[in-house]
């Protein structure tokens, strides 16, 4: 008997024209919104009287003031007496509020304050975002090493796109900008992720970020700009997400770009192929699939993906942003962009 042929479209090119579909009626439907009702989109964000716009959180964890002090050594000759140590070779960064030493710097460095961060996200985002969306911000705060890595992540839950995914489910994701201050031993780096409402992993989807020195010519204003363009590019990356829930990929595919990108070692690879044959099952053999094993790595710390030594040393914070500068610099090699290609 001969088997009758199969007709018809893959099951992802029916789902590609599904979101086509769905796309182009969403565009329609929001230009005519904005078009009609223009006023009400860009409102300027009322203080509470701090310098920052009502509805974004206040730090908590992360408020706190850094100083630099002298440092004094025995001298070797006199135990009675102490020796200074001059500044251009080393100073005390402390942790004001409990005297506590977050590390040594020299006397070019300059304190940047978790506060003056956290003033500088919250106007500037107030200015680049409509006033509804800056009363859904969520703030999370965390730190390493006795306060010496501090990380705050802003999640703005309105400014959200839909991915629609090779399997037929479909998933949210919202941007999330973060600043890193590793007081006295890096630069501020600010970031951008998407917080993955299927799995609430941060999904790292570019390998842009921003470093700026602790030195007297750290400047404010380019973090600023590094926000107003994150926002304002957001749409473009849940585009990019988007190609890539539709990019069918294979298990070789992925193997060759962590095999290439060797700052992930073996064990983790291997943790993150055996959670890729997880995300398929979940979203269709993707590269989103992949992208979404590799978040799932950079965002916990358990099971196959235990951050080590956290049981007793605390570096868990510190430890899960440095996976996800790995996750950076992958997205950014030759090897992801071909497949990406």
């Amino acid at each position: 008997m001969v088997k009758a042929k199969a007709t018809g479209a893959h099951p992802a090119q029916n789902e590609k024209a599904t979101y086509e579909k769905y796309r182009t009626e969403f565009l329609v439907k929001d230009i005519h919104k904005y078009a009609t009702a223009p006023q009400t989109l860009f409102i300027s964000t009322p203080s509470n009287g701090n310098n920052e716009p009502a509805g974004i959180p206040d730090l908590d964890l992360l408020d706190f003031t850094v100083a630099t002090r002298d440092m004094f050594v025995a001298n070797p000759s006199m135990p009675n007496m102490a020796s200074l140590v001059p500044p251009q070779i080393a100073r005390a960064l402390v942790k004001t509020n409990t005297g506590s030493v977050l590390g040594t710097v020299k006397d070019q460095h300059k304190n940047v304050q978790n506060s003056t961060l956290h003033e500088c996200f919250a106007t500037t985002l107030s200015s680049s975002l409509p006033q509804s969306y800056i009363r859904n911000i969520k703030l999370s705060e965390t730190q390493s090493g006795g306060f010496s890595f501090n990380k705050a992540m802003y999640q703005i839950c309105d400014h959200h796109g839909t991915i629609f995914q090779l399997n037929g489910t479909k998933t949210r994701v919202d941007l999330q900008l973060a600043w890193i201050n590793a007081h006295g031993s890096r630069a501020v780096q600010i970031m951008q992720t998407g917080l993955d409402h299927s799995c609430q992993n941060q999904l790292i989807y570019t390998a842009e970020k921003l470093a700026v020195q602790h030195m007297q010519s750290f400047d404010i204003a380019t973090i600023a700009a590094f926000i107003r363009k994150a926002t304002h590019d957001f749409p473009s990356h849940v585009q990019t997400l988007q190609s890539f829930a539709f990019k069918q990929i294979t298990i070789a595919d992925l193997k060759r770009i962590l095999k290439a990108n060797d700052q992930i070692g073996s064990t983790s690879s291997e943790a993150i192929m055996s959670q890729y044959e997880t995300e398929v099952k979940n979203r269709g053999s993707s590269l989103f699939a992949a992208l979404s094993a590799l978040a799932a790595w950079s965002t916990h710390n358990d099971g196959d993906f235990h951050v080590r030594n956290s049981g007793n040393t605390d570096n868990e914070a510190r430890s899960l942003f440095a996976r996800q500068e790995k996750v950076m610099k992958l997205i950014g090699s030759n090897a992801f962009q071909e497949v990406a290609a």
